[in-house]
């Protein structure tokens, strides 16, 4: 876990009060498992179904840095012309 799923839960922004992992290596985890009511786990989040998902969205956080780095530059560029217009 810790060379795995941590760095994806960083680089997506995750709050780790709110990250709960339950070990399945003794006992699988099902919908009705008492370990979600005790632990106050309202919606599950089972990983290893939902990796596609996550890829998606390690996916589009990149490409949404990617536009606000663009969109940075770009204002710098205007800024350039509006400058050199005014001369």
């Amino acid at each position: 876990m810790e060379d795995t799923i941590n760095p994806r839960l960083l680089e997506a922004g995750a709050d780790y009060n709110r990250v709960l992992v339950i070990d399945e290596s003794i006992d699988c985890l099902c919908m009705t498992d008492e370990r979600l009511v005790r632990d106050k786990l309202r919606k599950p989040f089972f990983l290893c179904r939902q990796r596609a998902q996550l890829e998606r969205m390690k996916q589009l956080c990149k490409e949404r840095k990617n536009l606000y780095q663009k969109q940075n530059d770009l204002k710098g560029q205007k800024q350039q012309i509006e400058r050199a217009l005014e001369r």
